[in-house]
């Protein structure tokens, strides 16, 4: 886990309103844009499927995609973790990806995360406190070494029109 891998970056993305999103299956919301300066400023967000993706939705899908219009090499080669934050700190649903080459445009993630049902019944007061959506993504770089810890934290907000 990223406590015990020494410096790395930490992205937190928050989705308010998450039982509110009508997205359909293959649908996908996209974070803020992120950076990674020790490759030269390469351009990241995460994508949120939350119907999931073809043949997957049941499930959550969590990808980390390298944006096409970035800076950096050619290829970077990571290990990263994407899973969900829980109120007190702790992650859950944890996936990871070890010595992922990312060339620019590239996407790659988990298609089934967590499972809808899981995430939206019994458990929902644990993993969408307040209907809040938190979301970790931790990336540590393989051929080169970050001088310092890094989070950084997104929020998307869905709106909701009430109607009397």
């Amino acid at each position: 886990m990223a406590e015990n891998r020494g410096k790395y970056l930490k992205f937190i993305w928050k989705v308010e309103n998450f039982s509110f999103i009508w997205n359909k299956t293959d649908d996908f919301l996209k974070s803020e844009t992120f950076y990674l300066d020790i490759f030269e400023g390469s351009a990241w967000c995460l994508k949120l499927y939350p119907r999931g993706r073809s043949s997957y939705e049941n499930y959550v899908s969590v990808f980390l995609e390298r944006l096409s219009s970035c800076e950096g090499p050619f290829e970077i080669t990571i290990d990263f973790e994407i899973g969900l934050l829980k109120p007190n700190g702790a992650t859950d649903y944890m996936n990871e990806m070890k010595g992922r080459c990312f060339k620019t445009g590239d996407t790659h993630g988990f298609n089934n995360l967590v499972a809808r049902e899981r995430m939206l019944g019994a458990r929902k007061s644990v993993l969408l406190p307040e209907d809040v959506l938190s979301l970790q993504c931790c990336i540590f770089p393989k051929d080169a070494e970050l001088r310092t810890y890094t989070e950084v934290i997104a929020k998307t907000h869905t709106r909701i029109e009430r109607y009397h």
